[in-house]
């Protein structure tokens, strides 16, 4: 991914991870993303896109000073077949 002069946002790291993931031919793919969990995006649409791609995303929490919406990874992982930041770290 290329580092933009934007404040970070996860949803769209994680579509663009997801583009990135699809363009790889394998028979499995996945998603890992290191994050502190702040501004976690909408589980539905996300899901719902990475299950259509067949890629299940993984997360590793590493939580700062800002609050983590750590429900709404879990959420995220667990519709996708991923692993939720207590079982990844």
């Amino acid at each position: 991914l290329t580092p933009r002069a934007a404040p970070a946002d996860l949803g769209t790291a994680l579509d663009e991870a997801l583009r990135l993931a699809q363009a790889i031919p394998a028979e499995r793919r996945g998603v890992l993303a290191f994050t502190d969990g702040t501004r976690a995006p909408d589980p539905g649409p996300l899901a719902e896109r990475a299950n259509r791609a067949g890629v299940p995303l993984s997360f590793v929490l590493d939580p700062g000073a800002r609050p983590a919406d750590r429900a709404a990874l879990e959420r995220l992982a667990a519709a996708t077949g991923g692993l939720a930041p207590d079982e990844a770290g």
